[in-house]
């Protein structure tokens, strides 16, 4: 006899574990806004594609231009300290550099800058 799981008790699941994913992402942002050239964080993502589809966008503070020029070693920095508060979290990427985009806090406020 088999047994078959209905179509509730395999969305329960799959809810719950995306719940805590998602726990576990605030959390990383959390701790990634501590730094101090961070102002906040914002993301978007497609759980069918966990963890790649995260799209990061970093809103720096307006001194912190520096690490909007890419490949810059404050960018890289940057990069590194909230790429190491995913992977505190159990999230891993397979290139964060193309998760992550960066901006000023002003660009934020005002598109047109």
């Amino acid at each position: 006899m088999k047994h078959r799981k209905s179509a509730q008790s395999t969305t329960r699941p799959i809810k719950n574990v995306s719940q805590k994913l998602d726990g576990r992402i605030r959390k990383a942002i959390t701790q990634a806004t501590t730094m101090a050239s961070i102002d906040q964080l914002e993301y978007t993502l497609d759980w069918s594609n966990f963890p790649n589809s995260i799209k990061l966008q970093c809103y720096l503070l307006d001194d912190s231009s520096n690490a909007l020029i890419s490949n810059s070693p404050e960018q890289a920095l940057l990069i590194k300290y909230v790429q190491q508060c995913f992977l505190k979290q159990g999230i891993k990427f397979r290139d964060f550099k193309k998760n992550i985009s960066f901006r000023t806090a002003l660009t934020q406020s005002n598109p047109s800058v």
